[in-house]
């Protein structure tokens, strides 16, 4: 009893020093209005943006269903936004719903310090999956990497919670994969530290692989340093295929040579870079600005939240064009990531059907330390090695700590203790005197709570070397794999990883012809095909498994292949053959959640309830958090007349999921309060109302409970603007479900008739749907349009193309369909028809940019002359001017037909928004710029032509590109400024161009290795140019035998045209004989690259120049 009342006179202590304003108040959490200056970003282009085979962050790039927000604009603006603050004593945090969930702001009260990045402007860059995206504070990534709803409003909730803590819920049900994630924030009140509770649903039928990445950004300097745990001897790159030491690097690292660079310092980056940390023991991560002496410090379980890493734009000019594009007057940054379930980018885990992931992270700033060496939720520590005989020692906790006890020991002797009172506040350092002699592995320091408790402690450990870890090897070709395993295995990691450059069907088929019956590889594919809808494919893949499995009548020891056979066979409506397959399934542990819910899926729509309610109770048992089977079963409790339980499942289900706004609704259809108005209520808090409505209607249609989805979708088409048209589709199709034909065909009209703005369907309910719709309403053409688009995402691109037709059969003005016929035709590679079908589509919508620009590329490839492709986009040019690709392929013309004044005029004018991993059109300038100079040059006007060589080594603000520090194309610009002094006669100055040209870093063989030979050749090193050139020839000799993909490592790109790409070979052999003085064999190679791509504007102007 005295030992309690003694803890509670010390926290009553702790609470009145920390500060009278908050012993009272605790924590707030409350919703305030934020006025932002915002550049706005142009409405999302209204055509459906499929996948073009683009590798984004590693994996594949897909926008759709989502629809792409690439227009950025210079209008700047105050706008006003929803934004959420919690804040105690200690922390104050900004989060923005309207922004993706984002942590706008989270700083330490006591010194004001940000320990997330602060942004004071909305300044979004086309950094996004689907374009606009925005830096500074917590981004938020599941399952994607930079996730596709980034910049989007998200789902949100305030909660009090009994602890007199409050929490801030923010997340969504993602479109495509349709996995829910939150994240909860929370503030307690004698808590400086910021918790994060993050939960990731799989509420659909099958297993989906996923990554989370809590993207924090810091402020950075020439005196912030990231902190890896001591422990961490290596860091590794993207995708795990390149390794270096850390912190002092040994090696080659990103394309520069960083031996005997402490990588740990922001200063010491002079490009961009990323580095995860090769570390699986601890639990911290790290950052720390000397100058400010605070930083930030994240805490969790490593063995799950196991990613660190950080990534820089780098000390350059380029990085100062992102900070211009990103911010006004924020400076640079830092991002501090954090992966749970990954370790790596691309790196993705599995999450079954059913299951729910939760793990806990922590975050908070670190004060007055110089410095972390350890940290953990309570405190962290830092001791540095200040004289031979003295040590500095430093805590910071993140609660009140009175009477504690600091104190270090020397190989176990305690030479330094003092009692302590600590609090987020008020952080302890010390100076302490050691013997000369000690050895820093024999210090220990260690923080001690009053009762006896310790809070952190670290002792220096001695690291065993090691070499450096074996990176990841790229995949064989499928027939070099000498076992099924091996095949089945790449195949699957190319799936699991989303990678873009292979197919994982390569590997399984061959993998089938070896042993057609394999149980693994059926299953898969079996797997694959579901998730298109294709589900009769899918049965005879599955039913191959199966008979593998169970051969013998055996029961197997694997029911992967039983149960997806079971859900197979529900999707088509056979429930007895599901209901057996399914059953079985449950004889396994790994199988029940799934298969216990479906088999209540199945026997509600049979209407028996009581059944329903077994089996839903049954899935419970193996996951009591699953959302969906909770509401399910309240649902099912309602319909047997059990009122109080049903109520009691809905509160259980709350604690689960605080944003399960379907649970909200049933409360209300138990309560018998479901109406519009309580829609709208719940909608003010959904970042998207209409698909939260189709998820909750779809959920409750696919458990039978068709009246219920009926007025649900209902109380949306009479209550809210912008209406989609799936949730008319919808209405009617559970409509028809309950027999009543006449309102299905209403309401089927009625979705006919809306606006087709954004209409991308993508669940596979919306299969049965739209074909039940066009049944009803054949005449439909938008319907036919939509359905062309589910068909061409899932993969289904002949039926996809047989919609579109019918949809423009019927409406031969519905634009969007031709584009849509063309977009395929191009991909099926049937270039004549494609150009015949945007043609159309560009007749009945001129006023559309990407139809000029897709149809555009299409001319290039079937060898359109170029004096009529520029007539075409010169005569519609104010639509073209609308996009910048559009308006960088106009220029691109305009240097073709060797036009270089209009081309540099809009180069010069206009502001060019340019991709991360992008930038080509500042290449598109020094095309224009080079080419001038050298049609000047051939009249021999020397000056100007060097006034426009000179302009090409520049970067101008407009086009977002800056001077990296291998200086981009700077070698090929200075060598021809060589030239122009050459012929002016002025040798001092040509040989400074060149020396200039040979002083750049080299990184990675280009065609600037012959520039290089050149500047070589002029300044008499010889054997170098020959060396340059030798190894450009091998590079180019290599390409031969690749194929037209893009690097299996690679973070951005888009397949390239084989034929473009064997051009640019040809083009590299040219410049080597042109090297070696062997014109007639360059003239031989520039003509074959022309051959290939006629549009190569370096190969004409080399042949032309060689006649």
């Amino acid at each position: 009893m005295k030992r309690l009342r003694f803890t509670l006179f010390l926290f009553l202590e702790c609470i009145l020093s920390g500060g009278a304003v908050f012993s009272q108040k605790q924590v707030i959490l409350e919703e305030r209005p934020l006025v932002l200056p915002t550049y706005d970003v142009a409405p999302a282009d209204p055509n459906p943006y499929f996948f073009t085979g683009r590798t984004y962050q590693g994996a594949q790039g897909h926008v759709y269903p989502y629809p792409m927000y690439d227009v950025m604009t210079d209008h700047r603006h105050d706008q006003t936004y929803r934004s959420v603050i919690l804040e105690n004593q200690y922390t104050q945090l900004c989060a923005m719903p309207e922004l993706g969930g984002r942590i706008l702001w989270a700083f330490d009260k006591a010194t004001n310090y940000d320990f997330f990045y602060r942004q004071h402007v909305v300044k979004p860059a086309l950094i996004g999956m689907i374009g606009a995206w925005m830096s500074g504070g917590v981004e938020w990534n599941i399952p994607h990497h930079h996730r596709a709803s980034s910049q989007l409003p998200v789902d949100y909730r305030m909660v009090d919670n009994a602890d007199g803590s409050k929490t801030l819920w923010i997340g969504e049900t993602e479109l495509r994969h349709r996995l829910k994630w939150e994240v909860g924030l929370t503030l307690f009140p004698d808590k400086s530290y910021i918790e994060a509770t993050v939960n990731i649903f799989n509420q659909t039928p099958y297993i989906q692989s996923f990554l989370y990445w809590a993207n924090v950004s810091v402020h950075c300097n020439k005196d912030y340093q990231v902190i890896f745990p001591p422990k961490t001897q290596f860091g590794v790159q993207h995708a795990k295929n390149e390794f270096v030491d850390w912190p002092v690097g040994k090696s080659h690292y990103g394309g520069l040579d960083r031996t005997g660079v402490d990588l740990s310092w922001w200063k010491n980056h002079p490009n961009s870079a990323s580095i995860f940390a090769w570390n699986f023991d601890d639990d911290f991560l790290g950052g720390y600005d000397y100058g400010k002496d605070a930083g930030t410090v994240h805490v969790a379980n490593h063995h799950v939240v196991g990613g660190k890493k950080f990534f820089l734009w780098g000390n350059n000019k380029e990085a100062e064009m992102w900070n211009k594009m990103l911010t006004e007057i924020d400076g640079d940054y830092l991002e501090l990531m954090v992966g749970a379930f990954s370790d790596n980018q691309p790196d993705y885990s599995w999450i079954a059907p059913g299951e729910t992931k939760t793990f806990k992270q922590y975050w908070y700033p670190a004060i007055k330390m110089g410095g972390i060496k350890a940290a953990n939720k309570n405190a962290a520590l830092n001791i540095e090695r200040i004289a031979t005989d003295k040590i500095k020692i430093a805590f910071n906790t993140t609660s009140c700590y009175p009477h504690s006890l600091a104190r270090v020991k020397n190989a176990g002797k305690i030479i330094f203790e003092k009692s302590i009172d600590i609090d987020p506040k008020t952080p302890f350092a010390a100076e302490v005197n050691v013997p000369s002699t000690t050895r820093d592995e024999d210090i220990l320091v260690e923080l001690i709570e009053s009762d006896g408790t310790e809070l952190v402690s670290y002792r220096k450990e001695v690291l065993e070397p090691k070499d450096l870890p074996e990176t990841v090897e790229v995949p064989r070709h499928p027939s070099e794999y000498k076992t099924i395993e091996e095949l089945y295995n790449t195949g699957l990691r190319i799936e699991q990883f989303h990678n873009a450059t292979l197919d994982a069907m390569d590997y399984y088929r061959e993998a089938l012809k070896r042993d057609s019956m394999d149980s693994r590889v059926n299953t898969v594919i079996g797997i694959r095909l579901a998730k298109e809808a294709k589900f009769a494919e899918a049965e005879k893949y599955l039913s191959r498994a199966v008979a593998r499995v169970t051969k013998n009548y055996t029961s197997p020891k694997d029911a992967e292949s039983l149960y997806y056979l079971g859900i197979v066979f529900q999707q088509q409506g056979k429930y007895k053959e599901a209901t057996d397959y399914l059953w079985k399934a449950t004889w396994r542990k790994e199988f029940q959640t799934a298969a216990f819910y479906a088999l209540s899926q199945i026997a509600a729509i049979q209407n028996d309830y009581e059944k329903a309610l077994e089996m839903v109770q049954n899935s419970l048992k193996t996951n009591t958090e699953n959302p969906l089977a909770l509401v399910s079963k309240a649902y099912y409790l309602r319909k047997l007349g059990k009122v109080s339980e049903a109520s009691a499942v809905l509160s259980a289900l709350d604690i689960v999921d605080k944003l399960n706004g379907m649970g909200n609704i049933e409360k209300a259809f138990l309560s018998g309060s479901f109406s519009r108005q309580l829609l709208n209520e719940q909608g003010r808090y959904m970042g998207n109302i209409s698909q939260n409505v189709l998820e909750m209607a779809s959920a409750y249609g696919n458990m039978g409970a068709y009246d219920e989805a009926i007025s649900i979708l209902s109380a949306y088409l009479q209550s809210q603007e912008d209406l989609h048209p799936m949730a008319g589709y919808y209405l009617g199709y559970y409509q028809q479900k309950k027999g009543n034909i006449q309102a299905a065909t209403t309401a089927f009209a009625k979705a006919a008739a809306l606006p087709d703005n954004y209409c991308f369907p993508f669940r596979i309910e919306e299969v049965d749907i739209l074909n039940t719709a066009l049944q009803n309403n054949p005449a439909d053409a938008f319907g036919h349009n939509y359905l062309g688009n589910l068909y061409y995402f899932f993969n289904r691109k002949e039926e996809a193309v047989r919609e579109w037709k019918r949809a423009v059969d019927i409406r031969p003005s519905l634009s969007q369909a031709w584009r849509n016929l063309g977009f395929a035709h191009e991909r099926d590679n049937d270039l004549r028809q494609a150009a015949s079908c945007y043609e159309k589509a560009i007749k009945e919508n001129p006023s559309d940019p990407r139809y000029f620009y897709e149809l555009d590329l299409i001319y290039d490839k079937i060898l359109k002359p170029v004096k009529e492709r520029l007539a075409l986009l010169e005569k519609n040019r104010k639509t073209v001017e609308k996009r910048d690709d559009a308006t960088a392929q106009l220029v691109k013309l305009y240097i073709i037909a060797q036009k270089y004044k209009p081309a540099l005029q809009i180069l010069k004018n206009r502001h060019f928004h340019v991709w991360e991993g992008g930038g080509d059109i500042h290449s598109v300038y020094v095309d224009a710029c080079l080419l001038s100079g050298l049609q000047k040059m051939s009249k021999k006007s020397y000056k100007s032509a060097l006034e426009d060589f000179e302009a090409g080594s520049l970067y101008p603000d407009n086009l977002e590109v800056g001077e990296p520090v291998h200086g981009r194309r700077n070698p090929e610009a200075y060598c021809l400024m060589g030239m122009a002094y050459e012929k002016m006669g002025d040798k001092v100055n040509a040989d400074s161009c060149y020396k200039q040209v040979v002083a750049y870093p080299q990184r990675g063989v280009s065609s600037l290795y012959y520039y290089r030979a050149f500047a070589c050749q002029k300044l008499g090193e010889i054997e170098k140019a020959k060396d340059l050139l030798g190894k450009l020839k091998k590079y180019a000799e290599g390409r031969m035998k690749q194929s037209g993909n893009i690097d299996f490592f690679s973070k951005f790109g888009e397949s390239l045209d084989t034929d473009k790409q064997n051009a640019e070979t040809h083009y590299l052999l040219g410049l080597v004989a042109l090297g070696n003085n062997e014109k007639s064999m360059a003239q031989a190679e520039f003509a074959q690259a022309l051959k290939l791509n006629p549009s190569h504007i370096w190969a004409q102007y080399y042949y032309s120049s060689l006649k």
